[in-house]
């Protein structure tokens, strides 16, 4: 295990028993969402890809935490067959199983890393990661993503979207510095230094774009919220379509 991926436990672990409540205050804060209200919208946009979310579907839901996604996805309106939920610390799964009780046979908890997932390939009709790509590598991610999907399946992306301007010299060290400084005091010093590491793995929504295209994926959108802070981090959700092999050889070929 990576030096990245134990600081990401560390960071997380002492969250677990009131994640939920400390992601609701950031983005109520930032975007003025509740945690509930975002998760909805993204699932909402998964959606509208046609087929991606039915009654005998199953996802994958990547950096779970304590499992809010795959709650929504079983007993909504609309609930889905089965949900896999992975994240890298044992903690959040173990704060998940206490909220998941009454939705065990439907919601299966692996802990894993989502730049090396622990499971069986191509055999998801959705593959979820929200809040978490920017603590990742975003073409492992991606990549690995597309691994999981069966052919035409969906992928959704939704978390914070760099500036244009953030990639422009010394902006990153001036980031850096505000997210440690914005997390120390009501966190945890772990917590801070996760969050000042993850800015420069913050990506613009064209940045995305690309990668999602180099990896094979088709029918991208992206909806970004209007009306939000000026000051704050742009909320974005990208989905997607996975491509056939056919499509992805011949990305891989013209890339050559």
């Amino acid at each position: 295990m990576s030096t990245d991926s134990h600081a990401i436990i560390k960071a997380f672990a002492d969250l677990a028993a009131n994640y939920e409540a400390v992601v609701d205050a950031e983005l109520r804060r930032f975007w003025g969402w509740s945690y509930e209200r975002f998760v909805e919208w993204l699932l909402d946009l998964v959606r509208l890809h046609e087929g991606s979310l039915r009654q005998d579907s199953l996802v994958l839901d990547i950096a779970t935490g304590t499992a809010l996604i795959p709650r929504k996805l079983v007993s909504g309106p609309e609930p889905v067959g089965q949900v896999v939920g992975v994240d890298i610390t044992p903690g959040m799964l173990y704060a998940a199983r206490q909220m998941i009780a009454p939705f065990n046979s439907r919601i299966t908890l692996v802990c894993g890393s989502a730049m090396a997932l622990p499971l069986v390939d191509g055999v998801f009709d959705v593959a979820i990661c929200a809040l978490g790509t920017h603590h990742m590598e975003a073409r492992t991610l991606i990549s690995e993503m597309h691994r999981m999907l069966a052919p035409k399946g969906v992928l959704a992306i939704a978390d914070v979207a760099a500036h244009s301007a953030w990639k422009w010299p010394g902006i990153g060290t001036i980031l850096r510095l505000f997210a440690f400084l914005y997390f120390l005091p009501s966190r945890n010093i772990a917590r801070a230094r996760a969050e000042a590491a993850a800015v420069a793995r913050v990506h613009t929504v064209d940045e995305w774009r690309a990668l999602l295209s180099e990896c094979g994926f088709t029918e991208i959108r992206v909806a970004q919220p209007l009306g939000q802070r000026p000051w704050s981090p742009m909320p974005f959700a990208i989905t997607a379509r996975r491509g056939t092999t056919e499509a992805r050889e011949a990305t891989d070929a013209n890339s050559e």
